[in-house]
C-alpha cells in the first residue's frame, strides 16, 4: 500500500496535496511531513479503513528530516546534472584546444582584482580544462 502510494506521489497524482511551500523556512521538516501525510492518506484509501496507516510509522519510521531532506536534494540534483557530463566534456575539451592554441600567449594575472605576475593564456585555460574534468568525479 505505502509502495503504491509512494509510486503514485512520484508520477505526480497528488500533487495538489502538497500544500507547504517547498521553500519553507526550516529544515524541511513540513515539507517532509507532508508528504508523510499525503502518502499515508492514499496509502490508507488504497488498504480501506481496516489498515490503519500512520505518517510516522510506518510511513517515515527510521527516517528523520536531517537524513531524508538532505538526501532528496543530492538525488535530485544528480538527476538535474547527470545530463550536463556530455555538455562538460565538451567544454573540457574547448579549454584544452585553447590551452594548445594560446600557449604562446602572454596574459596579465589578476588576484584580489590587482595586476599580479604574468602567465600564458594557455596556463589559464589548461587550468580551466582539469577543474572540468575533475567535477563530474565528484
Amino acid at each position: 500500500m505505502i509502495a503504491l502510494a509512494c509510486g503514485e506521489v512520484a508520477e505526480g497524482r497528488w500533487d495538489s496535496e502538497f500544500i507547504v511551500d517547498i521553500f519553507e523556512g526550516s529544515g524541511g521538516t513540513s515539507t517532509n511531513m507532508n508528504f508523510n501525510e499525503v502518502i499515508a492518506r492514499r496509502a490508507q484509501q488504497i488498504g480501506g479503513d481496516k489498515v490503519p496507516v500512520h505518517p510516522n510509522d510506518p510511513v517515515n519510521p527510521w527516517q528523520s528530516t536531517n537524513d531524508v531532506y538532505p538526501a532528496a536534494m543530492e538525488i535530485a540534483v544528480h538527476r538535474l546534472l547527470l545530463p550536463l557530463v556530455d555538455e562538460l566534456q565538451q567544454l573540457r575539451q574547448a579549454f584544452a584546444k585553447h590551452r594548445r592554441g594560446m600557449a604562446e600567449v602572454l596574459h596579465l594575472g589578476r588576484t584580489c582584482m590587482q595586476d599580479a605576475q604574468p602567465m600564458m593564456l594557455g596556463q589559464k585555460f589548461g587550468g580551466y580544462a582539469e577543474l572540468t574534468a575533475r567535477r563530474p568525479k565528484n
